[in-house]
């Protein structure tokens, strides 16, 4: 005879996942907020700061010449469209963009997985019912939102200083992208 509340067979992995994410976003709504309008804050107020360090056609292609050098490419990246101030914006905002979306994915998830079980949290949302697998998807789901937070935050905020909707939609994307990618790495060494 089984317990009220208690499973006799084994549980699907995923049990409970929607449940474990409703309440792991609710526990990060703060963070993600606060990680968005700082990048979306920086995102802002490189715009204009870009214009006017370049000051305009002259000082544009002088840029582009400087971001063909091989370090400055080894650094940056390459510069797709020389002297366009989308492009300029890029590539000002690209590395350190990428780095704060990586190192807020990897808290986000290590939040929820490493942190959890080295509390012995995770052992009491396990023994409710609740699947394997399903911290760990509820931990990804939560780093995937914040991600998408974070870039429409960037596009939005991109596009309100007159930059092309697509050019836009694409720097965000690709931020969250590799965000996504560092916290997937991140659970998988959680993992580990």
């Amino acid at each position: 005879m089984t317990a009220v509340g208690t499973h006799a067979g084994p549980r699907h992995p995923y049990a409970g996942t929607r449940r474990l994410l409703a309440l792991v976003l609710r526990e990060d709504r703060l963070r993600i907020a606060l990680w968005t309008l700082s990048l979306t804050a920086t995102a802002l107020f490189t715009v204009p700061s870009v214009e006017s360090a370049y000051g305009g056609t002259q000082g544009a292609l002088a840029r582009a010449e400087f971001a063909g050098n091989p370090a400055a490419v080894l650094i940056n990246g390459p510069t797709f469209a020389p002297g366009n101030v989308g492009s300029m914006i890029a590539s000002e905002l690209g590395m350190m963009t990428s780095l704060a979306v990586a190192v807020m994915s990897i808290l986000l998830v290590t939040r929820h997985t490493r942190a959890e079980e080295d509390t012995g949290r995770s052992d009491l949302v396990r023994s409710l019912g609740n699947g394997r697998f399903a911290p760990t998807v509820a931990a990804l789901g939560s780093m995937v939102v914040a991600n998408l937070v974070v870039a429409t935050g960037l596009v939005l905020g991109l596009q309100g200083h007159g930059l092309p909707q697509l050019d836009t939609l694409a720097f965000g994307l690709s931020m969250a992208g590799a965000g996504i990618v560092f916290g997937a790495l991140a659970a998988v060494t959680a993992q580990v």
